[in-house]
């Protein structure tokens, strides 16, 4: 026959074991409150023309408080647009991301990155002051074609839905493309930089177009000191080119 004392002891460590367990849930609970509340403040997302956009930290600067801007969405005016072009800078401050990871939506599940949206948009031409498009940031751009504007393979692309057909610099496309590769494409149309101080390989940017196709004027160039009067068909710039006729297109 056991002892009346051992007996209680039994169901005292029973009932300690049950409150400690209650007391690890509880604790949990409420780090996972902690959690949220703390995980789900707002990005201040701002608006710039075409652009929606937030600022972060700049990955490249050893400055911690130097500042970078990544564009994590477009405007009204912006989701109307066939044809866009991602800006170099706004308010000062380098463009260097599409996409980033959001604050808003942060949950214990894992991260939520913003996603780029718009039913019109046709071309996204992206230049070398991207480092990188963020994860999944194109996923719902399916069928836009990605105008790839930098003379290197520096960009990194997760975010690039595996649909996309991206579009380079044919030297860039004949040296680093596989010929088994389906995603990538060379350029038909080059515009040239035709200055000494040549960025970007002396590429200023690239198109992809139809035969008969109206080639679409790119944004304006600059250089400081220097007035922008318009694009030539040859370095010398003895012809003017006007962007009302499609051009001779060689395959």
């Amino acid at each position: 026959m056991k002892e009346p004392g051992r007996k209680a002891k039994k169901i005292v460590k029973i009932v300690l074991i049950g409150i400690m367990c209650y007391m690890v849930v509880c604790f949990a609970s409420c780090m996972s409150i902690i959690l949220m509340i703390r995980c789900c403040r707002e990005d201040p997302k701002n608006d710039y023309g075409l652009f929606q956009y937030i600022v972060v930290r700049d990955r490249e600067s050893d400055d911690p408080d130097a500042e970078a801007v990544a564009i994590v969405g477009f405007t009204a005016s912006g989701r109307d647009q066939t044809e866009i072009d991602i800006p170099r800078e706004i308010d000062g401050r380098p463009v260097k991301h599409i996409g980033y990871q959001s604050h808003e939506e942060l949950t214990l599940m894992g991260s939520i990155y913003y996603r780029l949206e718009s039913y019109e948009l046709e071309k996204l031409y992206i230049h070398d002051n991207i480092i990188s498009i963020e994860n999944l940031a194109l996923y719902k751009l399916p069928d836009v074609e990605i105008m790839y504007c930098a003379d290197t393979f520096d960009m990194f692309v997760e975010g690039v839905s595996h649909t996309n057909r991206i579009y380079l610099y044919r030297s860039l496309y004949e040296t680093m493309v596989p010929e088994t590769s389906d995603r990538y494409f060379p350029a038909n149309v080059e515009f040239m930089n035709n200055y000494s101080d040549e960025v970007n390989g002396g590429y200023y940017r690239l198109d992809n177009i139809g035969e008969g196709e109206i080639l679409s004027r790119p944004p304006k160039s600059e250089r400081e000191g220097y007035k922008f009067t318009g694009w030539c068909t040859e370095p010398e710039c003895a012809n003017a080119w006007g962007f009302n006729e499609s051009p001779a297109i060689e395959e």
